[in-house]
């Protein structure tokens, strides 16, 4: 029982190392992404849990003649975002707005309106980081426990009926 919830939590754990990750690399490199002009066409926000609200901003743009819409306002796992903030983002990305966009050089779809990373996703990936570790040194422990009873167990059955050679090796 006690290794199913190490591994459990070595699993949740990888989840989040692996979801706010790609958030965390994705938004470190984006501020060097190059930029290219997009228009705003969608631009909105929904209530969501605890007061927040989800900020929703859809944007159309071109990259080597191929066009592509991206709602990727931010890198961040999580789009809900205070009241107070909502008003003034929809304000500054108000639909038909001309904007500069960052693509990703080696995926164009993967655009987004501000580049950088955020400090959310980056205390997300660094809990994932020690849950992972904290669960596999749990995991080793207790396989430890289980390699050490074992051993303790064979060391007993060896003093208990130890053969003449092993009394030759425990005198000297």
């Amino acid at each position: 029982m006690q290794k199913l919830r190490v591994i459990l939590a070595f699993l949740f754990a990888n989840f989040l190392v692996y979801t706010f990750g790609s958030e965390v690399y994705s938004g470190y490199f984006s501020s060097s992404w190059p930029t290219v002009e997009a228009v705003i066409i969608d631009s909105q926000s929904k209530p969501a849990a605890h007061g927040y609200e989800s900020l929703r901003i859809s944007f159309r743009y071109k990259v080597d003649q191929i066009e592509y819409t991206s709602n990727r306002f931010r890198f961040d796992y999580n789009e809900n975002i205070a009241p107070r903030e909502i008003g003034e983002i929809l304000h500054e990305y108000p639909v038909g707005k001309s904007v500069l966009a960052h693509y990703s050089p080696r995926n164009p779809r993967l655009a987004v309106l501000l580049p950088g990373v955020n400090r959310g996703s980056v205390a997300m990936f660094l809990m994932g980081l020690c849950i992972s570790t904290l669960s596999l040194s749990g995991f080793l422990k207790a396989n430890d426990l289980e390699i050490a009873s074992k051993i303790g167990e064979s060391f007993r059955l060896l003093l208990v009926r130890r053969p003449p050679e092993v009394s030759k090796l425990l005198l000297i």
